[in-house]
């Protein structure tokens, strides 16, 4: 049987920035990768490491693209990262929920997850995208 993914790339999530393009992919590959070992009914002590990676890779990912807003003066930047922000804050509150609850509330969590990730990238990030491209930005 084959491994069905929570989130399928399609190239009309890429910005064109490469490094940007390149931690989209890999967000994804993580988010993927605990949904695998969910379906699998791996032990909790499997999926933390993994709840801890998609955490920090959200934070690291969320400074890149600010930098390149900032460094290329995109006017939309404070409305950008409060929805990083914003998420960060509900990420949060979903692993204590997670940690305090275990396994159970991971289908909560894919479906934010999935959601706003998908929603995000073909939206919010887009509006950067079209403005690094409309000003020559080719990274």
């Amino acid at each position: 049987m084959e491994e069905k993914d929570l989130i399928i790339w399609e190239d009309r999530l890429l910005t064109n920035i490469t490094i940007i393009d390149q931690q989209h992919k890999h967000f994804v590959s993580i988010l993927n990768l605990l949904y695998h070992k969910f379906e699998h009914l791996a032990s909790k002590e499997e999926i933390d490491p993994l709840m801890s990676d998609l955490v920090s890779y959200a934070s690291t990912h969320f400074a890149t693209e600010e930098g390149y807003m900032q460094k290329y003066n995109f006017p939309e930047f404070q409305e950008h990262k409060a929805i990083h922000d914003q998420l960060t804050a509900d990420l949060t509150k979903l692993i204590e929920k997670y940690n305090l609850e275990g396994k159970k509330i991971l289908p909560e969590i894919f479906d934010f997850l999935e959601n706003w990730l998908v929603q995000h990238l073909d939206i919010y990030d887009h509006k950067y995208a079209e403005y690094f491209a409309q000003i020559g930005v080719s990274e």
